[in-house]
């Protein structure tokens, strides 16, 4: 259990590098704007709450104009992000993100070929 927490906390350590650019939503009163936190990483089908991980969490608040800011336990940067048809995406230093964004739900997955699954959840205004 011990390797799987270091693999999953490698893993979220990498997401903050990656959610820090790309490009993305234009208008402001688009649905997805607004903050998620993340909830659960899942990896080779064992699911943790990500405050098990980090106590100050993982966050990205996606803005207007493919705007973007993450927050990965207490320190924060900005970025940019994509949605088109469902599929978001985002990059950063060379680094890609990519999962799905339906529903208030944003689901990193297959972060950096590791196989961790992220799922965010959209906070009420």
């Amino acid at each position: 259990m011990k390797k799987m927490r270091l693999v999953m906390t490698i893993a979220l350590v990498l997401l903050t590098l990656l959610v820090f650019a790309g490009c993305g939503a234009e208008a402001a009163d688009d649905p997805n704007l607004g903050l998620y936190t993340a909830d659960t990483a899942e990896m080779w089908g064992i699911e943790m709450p990500i405050s098990d991980l980090f106590e100050n969490g993982v966050s990205i608040e996606l803005k207007a104009k493919g705007k973007c800011t993450m927050n990965f336990d207490g320190t924060s940067g900005n970025g940019k992000w994509t949605l088109e048809e469902g599929a978001f995406h985002a990059e950063a230093g060379g680094a890609v993100i990519s999962g799905t964004l339906e529903n208030g739900v944003l689901l990193a997955e297959n972060v950096m070929d590791m196989g961790v699954n992220i799922t965010f959840v959209k906070q009420a205004n």
